[in-house]
């Protein structure tokens, strides 16, 4: 009885924790009652009914199976009030989660239009070099040259 006992002590440490979930906790509990009452059950076959004895494991099954209900409740509504303050944690920190999302997707779309302009100025410059390299080849127009004349002098005084 005594190893079942610390054994439910250490599922309630567990439940109460999280760790494990309340069904080893309840079966600990139920090997627990069970060993009581074993216990009561060996003691009544060699006592004498209505003994001192016999009351005193009476007494102590009672207060085993008390305390086993007890440790047991304590266990799920610690186990209860750490999941409430989990869920408030969680929901506090639900605003600043949402608005990490909304960075992280406002930075995405950030990037993405970065990208589309990067694109639209390579296009414009791939534009503008091939305008700038294909210059309209203009028509070969034929000179005549151009006959030297002799200088002509005005003088004024010869006029």
């Amino acid at each position: 009885m005594a190893e079942a006992t610390r054994e439910l002590v250490k599922f309630a440490n567990k439940a109460a924790q999280g760790i494990i979930d309340d069904s080893a906790l309840l079966a600990s509990s139920k090997v627990v009652s069970a060993s009581t009452a074993a216990l009561q059950q060996a003691t009544h076959t060699k006592s004498a009914t209505g003994s001192k004895s016999a009351q005193a494991v009476d007494t102590a099954t009672s207060d085993v199976s008390k305390a086993t209900k007890i440790l047991v409740e304590a266990a799920k509504k610690y186990q209860e009030l750490e999941e409430t303050q989990n869920i408030r944690k969680l929901a506090g920190n639900a605003d600043i989660f949402n608005q990490q999302a909304l960075i992280t997707n406002l930075e995405v779309r950030l990037e993405q239009e970065i990208i589309k302009l990067g694109e639209q100025r390579k296009k414009r410059y791939q534009m503008s070099a091939k305008s700038a390299t294909h210059v309209p080849q203009q028509t070969h127009i034929q000179q005549t040259p151009v006959q030297p004349q002799p200088p002509q002098f005005n003088n004024p005084f010869l006029n």
